[in-house]
């Protein structure tokens, strides 16, 4: 073999051996992230579990649509109510259940968004108990029924079969809105109530009831709580839901980007335990 062919050979070995180097590389990154993936999904099991699982999640919603449904009858019988009341309502864990979704994330170390977009178009989500009564209790006796969501609007016609099979009232397309691109929950609630009366805003997020919570810190999340306490179970009806939502969003200062290692270190930071003396 002359020298030629004896440097090509080398070359030609240290070029398959960087390859596989940085395919190895490669593959330990993407498996990194997808077990940092998983151990995060894993730290939803006992918040799906107690969903899924619990009778105190089922009797607090017969609880929230209950006192709705008191408040609905106290307007009723008010004799200065106004014209054209109505009842505005989100739809994720406030009327409909998705913690299969939820579910399967944690069977499958997948997070959120990955395959959402698949769940809704399968409109299989179940209704919440009492949120199908309260609604049509509602809507029977002549308040308005309004759907206001942050799904996107390539799932409408998926929503629309989800609720209309579910058997929920006013399920059409003019009652149902849906995230734009730069649409909000607070300027469609200021639009409806220029011809209407909200007689309840009911949801799972503190952003389904007023934008003063909306992007803000855990401390001034809390304090707003504090400061419109009047309002909870007045006019604000107050679904549970501990498996997702803004609270979280709050404990990251709303960077979502943060790295799987980061969010990680930041909820255990965020947890208030006790001096146990050692």
């Amino acid at each position: 073999m002359n020298l030629n062919s004896m440097r090509s050979m080398w070359l030609y070995v240290v070029s398959l051996a960087l390859l596989s180097f940085a395919l190895a590389s490669c593959g330990s990154s993407s498996l990194d992230k997808q077990q940092r993936e998983a151990q995060l999904s894993q730290q939803l099991t006992q918040a799906v579990l107690w969903h899924q699982n619990a009778g105190e999640r089922d009797a607090l919603c017969h609880q929230a649509f209950n006192l709705a449904t008191l408040r609905v009858d106290q307007y009723l019988s008010n004799d200065d109510k106004k014209e054209n009341p109505i009842v505005i309502v989100d739809i994720d864990e406030t009327i409909v259940d998705n913690s299969p979704f939820q579910a399967q994330a944690v069977k499958s170390d997948f997070m959120y968004p990955n395959y959402w977009h698949e769940w809704v178009e399968t409109a299989s989500a179940e209704a919440l108990p009492g949120a199908v009564d309260f609604l049509n209790y509602a809507s029977d006796n002549g308040i308005g029924v309004y759907y206001i969501s942050n799904r996107s609007e390539k799932n409408r016609e998926a929503t629309l079969k989800n609720l209309k099979n579910l058997g929920f009232p006013k399920v059409q397309d003019e009652k149902l809105f849906l995230k734009k691109k730069h649409a909000v929950k607070d300027s469609l609630r200021k639009e409806l109530s220029a011809n209407n009366e909200i007689v309840l805003l009911i949801g799972d997020n503190l952003d389904d009831f007023s934008n003063v919570f909306k992007h803000q810190s855990v401390d001034k999340r809390l304090g707003a709580v504090d400061s419109l306490k009047a309002l909870f179970g007045d006019k604000f009806i107050v679904t549970p839901n501990a498996m997702y939502g803004d609270w979280e969003g709050a404990i990251y200062s709303f960077e979502y980007a943060k790295s799987q290692e980061e969010k990680n270190k930041i909820r255990k930071a965020h947890l208030k335990g006790f001096d146990v003396g050692q």
